[in-house]
């Protein structure tokens, strides 16, 4: 069944000639056979119980084990979409880390609430211009790093520069206790004044943190900045794209 899906999204990409509109195409894929079968293919997964202003997809992203994207059934661009701040709308991060069951169960070792991560990219990182949020195991060599510094963050506030990650310096905040819900991220990274200018520059990462025995989560966010002849920083840098392959 892997094997199959992997080969339909990537005739689905290769068929869309890559344009910035191939997941949005691939994801109609996913909606029109959910609602004709009530089977996900080629997603693994799409949820439409809320309506399609409010659904989420996920998908397998082509050649990962454990790299999926979850994204919502309606049409934002991205990270800028100004249905991300509605108060009524739908909690797409929280939806995301629900996602991670996806990366768990195909890992090839067992994975924590620690091991897990949250990415979206800029308008200038990204690919594709319908909002995904990559989820996948967080980097092994930053997390010595980002559980030694958990405890300077605050949880009411942006602080600046607590993290500089591949040339990347971002504002940190964190949220004590296991879930999303209730509050929204997409708004709280738009009162860093560098972000909220324009939050199409912005950058998120979202990163499971335990600590003294309770869970909850390191956000990140990062302002997208032109650097010429360096590559550009994006928050997947922060994710392990390679942690479902057998060691050696």
């Amino acid at each position: 069944m892997a094997i199959g899906l992997l080969a339909v999204v990537t005739t689905s990409l290769a068929a869309t000639g890559f344009s910035r509109d191939t997941l949005w195409r691939v994801e109609q894929t996913c909606i029109l056979n959910r609602q004709a079968t009530g089977a996900s293919f080629p997603c693994l997964d799409v949820d439409l119980s809320q309506g399609l202003r409010d659904g989420v997809a996920v998908l397998r992203a082509p050649f990962r084990q454990t790299h999926v994207v979850t994204m919502p059934t309606a049409r934002i661009v991205g990270i800028e979409g100004s249905q991300l701040v509605a108060p009524d709308g739908r909690n797409y991060p929280q939806a995301a880390w629900d996602a991670r069951r996806f990366v768990q169960a195909d890992a090839r070792r067992p994975l924590a609430w620690d091991d897990v991560g949250l990415a979206v990219n800029s308008r200038m990182t990204r690919s594709q211009d319908q909002l995904h949020i990559h989820v996948d195991c967080v980097d092994a060599a930053l997390k010595p790093m980002l559980k030694a510094r958990f405890a300077t963050v605050p949880k009411d506030a942006w602080a600046e520069g607590v993290f500089t990650i591949e040339r990347q310096v971002y504002w940190a905040r964190r949220i004590e206790g296991p879930s999303l819900e209730g509050v929204n991220l997409f708004r709280l990274i738009r009162e860093i004044p560098a972000i909220g200018r324009d939050p199409g520059l912005a950058i998120l990462a979202v990163i499971g943190m335990s600590e003294g025995g309770h869970d909850g989560f390191l956000l990140l966010a990062g302002r997208s900045e032109p650097k010429r002849g360096l590559k550009q920083s994006t928050s997947e840098d922060l994710l392990d794209h390679s942690c479902g392959r057998a060691a050696g």
